[in-house]
């Protein structure tokens, strides 16, 4: 895949196409801090696909589940607190007021809980694939005709992982007193609508760098945690 494909193109399989980029771009001999961040990613991307169809999981247990597994992709929480909630939820069956609307979503119920499921894995590598699949196969009625949901996944990776053609050599100045308690705000909230005001504290502290200004000023661009550049300013990535 080319810097061009995967900023612009647009293929039926691109989600794949992107992963497998990812792959080929991680050098397995790395440091074992730099495995833990790729997988950091990877989960958080898979949540934030989840968080597309939170409509599906109707339990708040479900709900919660994606929460934890935002944790413990942040190191804040464990593999049995994942487990206990992976467990809980599977014994927490939704409600239908009626077959029909039973046999209606029955289909994108079952595509999401495995979806979610899948996220709760030990190596979540493994397994990304048939995550954003799963999810598609729950949000669209044709699954040989996923575009529109892909669309919305690229959109997320892009988010999340950024650029790796052209990797962005961050200033430390840049990471100023505002710009860290605007991204730590936004994190922990999960509402990325002051974004453009982190671009204004990274440039009030030096950065001159576009390609990190307009990631945070481009109003057409999806924002989740994750987020490439408030990774970076709260030293996660």
């Amino acid at each position: 895949m080319t810097e061009a494909e995967w900023l612009h193109e647009v293929e039926t399989d691109f989600p794949r196409e992107m992963l497998s980029t990812l792959d080929k771009q991680f050098d397995p001999r790395s440091v074992k801090t730099t495995k833990k961040k790729r997988e950091r990613k990877l989960r958080l991307f898979g949540c934030a696909a989840c968080r597309r169809i939170a409509h599906l999981f109707t339990t708040p247990e479900q709900q919660r589940l994606i929460e934890v597994v935002e944790e413990y992709a942040d190191g804040d929480t464990n593999r049995h607190a994942v487990t206990r909630s992976r467990e809980t939820a599977g014994k927490a069956v939704p409600q239908y007021k009626s077959h029909e609307e039973w046999s209606s979503i029955y289909g994108a119920y079952d595509y999401s809980q495995r979806a979610l499921n899948l996220l709760t894995w030990l190596t979540v590598s493994d397994v990304i694939e048939g995550v954003v699949e799963d999810i598609v196969g729950a949000t669209v009625n044709d699954p040989e005709n996923p575009e529109e949901e892909h669309v919305h996944q690229k959109a997320l990776l892009l988010d999340i992982f950024g650029n790796p053609f052209r990797p962005i050599s961050f200033a430390p100045e840049w990471r100023s007193d505002t710009a860290v308690s605007l991204a730590r705000g936004m994190y922990e909230s999960r509402d990325f609508s002051a974004i453009p005001i982190l671009a204004d504290a990274l440039q009030d502290a030096g950065c001159d760098n576009d390609d990190v200004l307009n990631h945070c000023r481009d109003a057409r661009l999806v924002h989740v945690r994750g987020c490439w550049v408030v990774d970076w300013v709260l030293k996660k990535s």
